[in-house]
């Protein structure tokens, strides 16, 4: 029998939780939830976390649960999206194989379903719409420069309907403060982490720049400035002191 995600968690150690607000033109338009879970035997990582929108799309709420599971080394180990929308539902399933070089890809929704398996590089990762771990995948490298560096990164395309197997692009990041932290105030609130220039390349064109501000937790974002309209922000984050028996919170902001 499958674990739930209450008997998933119980299993782990809370480490972080926090929230997000997404802005269209200054308008907050979703939310995101999230907490993060460390097993205390190898000490791999896991993100839960939900977004939903504030107002009804096309007479509905969309959301989406996004589970999403990291070694020690920060490698991908799982990531299960599941979306929905009014009658509309589907969820994606990627597992990493024993060996590095295939990956499972599962697609569910009403009308549709498939299972392959994709021939991956040897370093890859996965891209998940999670803004809390968006960025996780920076902790493989050092930046100690302004100097870009490349990752393969996984990514669906495939929403409500199975329409074409993952593919992998090319994103490359540069750390714009590699030597010292800055500091960045959001709704009254000082913040230091470090700056991110994040650039994606599908089918050989670079696309346009999207900027972050993360913290030294684990990468996890304080602020994502997708283009001059839209933006992601942090609204609550806390650090979890101890083990689940002491319940203490350190507020972050």
């Amino acid at each position: 029998m499958a674990k739930t995600t209450e008997q998933t968690q119980s299993s782990l150690f809370e480490i972080f939780n926090g929230s997000y607000k997404f802005f269209h033109n200054g308008q907050p338009y979703a939310e995101e939830s999230f907490k993060l879970f460390q097993y205390p035997h190898n000490r791999s990582l896991t993100f839960f976390s939900q977004i939903r929108s504030l107002y009804k799309i096309k007479g509905d709420i969309f959301s989406m649960k996004i589970t999403y599971k990291v070694d020690e080394n920060y490698s991908p180990l799982l990531l299960d999206m599941e979306k929905k929308h009014g009658t509309l539902f589907s969820k994606e399933i990627f597992t990493p194989g024993q060996s590095m070089d295939k990956l499972t890809y599962k697609f569910k929704s009403k009308n549709s379903k498939k299972e392959i398996e994709i021939q991956t590089p040897n370093e890859y990762h996965l891209a998940c719409p999670a803004t809390c771990s968006t960025l996780i995948f920076s902790k493989k490298e050092k930046f100690n420069s302004v100097i870009s560096k490349n990752f393969n990164i996984i990514t669906s395309g495939n929403i409500w309907e199975y329409k074409r197997s993952p593919e992998i692009r090319t994103l490359s990041l540069k750390c714009l403060n590699p030597t010292e932290k800055e500091n960045l105030t959001i709704s009254k609130k000082s913040l230091n982490g470090t700056r991110f220039e994040v650039f994606s390349k599908n089918r050989g064109k670079w696309g346009d720049k999207i900027s972050y501000f993360i913290s030294s937790d684990h990468a996890i974002p304080y602020q994502i400035i997708v283009d001059k309209n839209i933006k992601i922000e942090i609204d609550t984050f806390k650090k979890v002191l101890n083990s689940k028996l002491d319940q203490r919170r350190r507020k972050i902001c």
